[in-house]
């Protein structure tokens, strides 16, 4: 039986979350940063910033980059905590674009819970090294 699967190797699997982890880091940073610049008056306000471009591109890079080893990380190593803090992160950073009062926060938040759901998806498909 022929399956319409792509294979990922093991390798490139880690590159996978390790991206994960920047592009969640990055975005972590972004919005646990922004609302304190703002505040400090180093930026206009938050009208000016909220989902811009940017925001948008690594919110779309890190939904496509979870999908991918939410679905690799089940067949590799067959664990659903990565993929539940993967997912559940994900599903934070909705929430927050969708309620603005609290936003920046719960995205932080989301995207620190993405950043540890692929570094455990990572731990877990990286080879052991023998001792």
């Amino acid at each position: 039986m022929h399956h319409c699967c792509i294979y990922v190797s093991r390798t490139n699997q880690n590159k996978i979350d390790q991206l994960g982890i920047i592009t969640s880091g990055l975005c972590a940073l972004h919005c646990a940063a922004l609302p304190l610049l703002i505040s400090f008056g180093l930026l206009g306000s938050m009208h000016d910033t909220a989902h811009g471009a940017l925001e948008i591109i690594v919110i779309l890079a890190s939904s496509f980059l979870g999908l991918w080893s939410i679905y690799n990380g089940l067949r590799g190593h067959g664990k659903l905590v990565p993929q539940l803090m993967i997912g559940g992160g994900a599903l934070i950073i909705i929430f927050g674009l969708m309620i603005p009062a609290v936003g920046h926060p719960l995205m932080a938040f989301g995207g620190f819970v993405l950043l540890l759901g692929h570094w455990f998806n990572w731990r877990l498909l990286s080879p052991r090294k023998s001792q």
